[in-house]
């Protein structure tokens, strides 16, 4: 974010259905498929904060809550999911997703290969999507 740009308010950031609908699908199935329906029920919903910040080629990991400013500390726990490819695993802290861990799925991030751009927020869906792209 640049010192021009003000937070994004919650209801202005898209949802991962939105973001990446073909991967909501997956994770709301995989999810049901561990037992976790509860979650699998508000995964396509959950907001989409931004992709992990590392540099390593095979991460396409995301963040669905504000980074927090240290550990999750108590009450957090991991769902490892099992998908066809790739690794998945989920952080949730009391019972809210926090994170997506998503490794060995370039095809993840393929509509999302610029970075965001440092201009004003519009409310149109291309625009709000735009705002969240990867590198």
């Amino acid at each position: 974010m640049t010192t021009d740009e003000q937070p994004i308010p919650e209801p202005d950031r898209p949802q991962l259905s939105e973001v990446l609908p073909e991967l909501a699908d997956e994770l709301t199935r995989l999810l049901r498929d561990t037992g976790e329906s509860e979650l699998a029920n508000v995964i396509g919903c959950q907001r989409f904060h931004g992709w992990c910040c590392c540099t390593d080629d095979f991460c396409q990991s995301f963040r669905t809550a504000p980074e927090p400013n240290g550990p999750y500390g108590y009450g957090h726990r991991n769902i490892p999911l099992h998908p066809e490819q790739g690794m998945i695993v989920i952080d949730v802290v009391h019972d809210a997703v926090m994170y997506v861990e998503v490794l060995f799925r370039p095809e993840v991030p393929a509509a999302f290969r610029t970075r965001p751009s440092s201009a004003p927020l519009s409310r149109t869906r291309e625009a709000r999507l735009s705002r969240y792209t990867r590198p």
